[in-house]
């Protein structure tokens, strides 16, 4: 059986022309035939694919998209003590909804509606009723109506505001030693930061975008460029004044308030918060062993730099390692 770490290196590493030169084992070289296959079906934009086809997929698409600089491998996830504990305890992460986030200008939706143009709204509403010739027929009729046409944007309106507002974000970061913060969502410097491996777990990180940053307020696009890419347009985009948290989303439609499994294995690290108390460093690490964490998972805390404003990353050890050296 090819373990996750030696599939990453085959997708990273062993291209067919590549092949040759290498000394690979039988089930390595018939995984790298799948890999070949489901890159020539995407190619051809045939995702009519396996389960098993589609994880290939998803993870050589975030390889090339880590290597592209698009993404980062490593998230950060800055949390009070209890959710974490929540998070490790059950083998799950929490999907918020837009409607939590501290910033009121999240999830507007930035399309020009009240000019979609009657093809524009057609299309829209033609694929449920394409097969019903009365159906399209008044479809057709209303959108020379102009008061009935604005009411269908106002339906397509509706439409997109609701899939914003269903959609599950799990919102991470690049950095894990970011002073602000570990303040505001650390419950100040008491909490924990989470670390995930995004390629090990790719069921659960399908959908990871970096947030993009803008000094000037998006200005609306056409309602074929909404349709296509809001979620980006409406959850993506933020005021420059937030670049400093480096922000990375994962995003899943339907799932907001949801909890959604996640493989303990992509969790790479836990660092403590540098005012974490004692007790909560053990109960966590235990917490961990009962429920079969990798051994190799590591274990940091967050610490004062002496001579700077800026805090410092300390790796302690392993999970695998006497409690004791680990809470000391």
């Amino acid at each position: 059986m090819i373990n996750l770490e030696r599939k990453i290196e085959l997708a990273k590493h062993f291209p067919k022309s590549e092949r040759n030169e290498v000394c690979l084992e039988k089930e390595e070289n018939e995984y790298i035939d799948k890999c070949l296959t489901v890159l020539q079906k995407t190619s051809e934009n045939n995702f009519d694919l396996s389960d098993e086809e589609k994880e290939i997929f998803i993870l050589f698409s975030n390889i090339q998209r880590i290597k592209d600089g698009d993404i980062k491998r490593f998230l950060f996830r800055y949390s009070s003590y209890e959710r974490a504990k929540e998070s490790i305890e059950e083998k799950q992460i929490r999907m918020s909804s837009v409607k939590e986030f501290n910033d009121p200008f999240e999830g507007i939706l930035h399309a020009d509606y009240e000019n979609a143009s009657e093809i524009e709204i057609f299309r829209y509403f033609y694929e449920p009723i394409k097969f019903n010739n009365n159906a399209l027929f008044k479809l057709k009729k209303d959108l020379e109506n102009v008061e009935k046409r604005k009411e269908y944007a106002g339906i397509i309106r509706e439409n997109h505001k609701r899939n914003v507002e269903s959609s599950g974000i799990f919102c991470c970061s690049g950095i894990n030693d970011s002073i602000p913060m570990w303040s505001h969502y650390a419950r100040s410097h008491s909490g924990i930061c989470l670390e995930y491996d995004i390629l090990k777990d790719s069921e659960l990180f399908d959908f990871v975008n970096t947030v993009d940053y803008t000094e000037k307020f998006p200005a609306s696009v056409s309602w074929d460029q909404a349709q296509k890419d809001f979620l980006k347009i409406s959850l993506m985009t933020k005021a420059v004044l937030w670049r400093n948290e480096e922000e990375l989303r994962l995003i899943k439609l339907e799932s907001a308030g949801k909890k959604v499994d996640i493989n303990p294995d992509c969790l790479k690290s836990v660092i403590f918060g540098l005012k974490c108390e004692k007790e909560f460093r053990n109960e966590l690490i235990k917490i961990m062993r009962e429920k079969g964490y990798n051994k190799n998972t590591e274990i940091k805390e967050a610490v004062k730099a002496e001579n700077a404003y800026k805090l410092e990353i300390k790796p302690i050890g392993v999970l695998s390692e006497p409690l004791e050296e680990l809470t000391r």
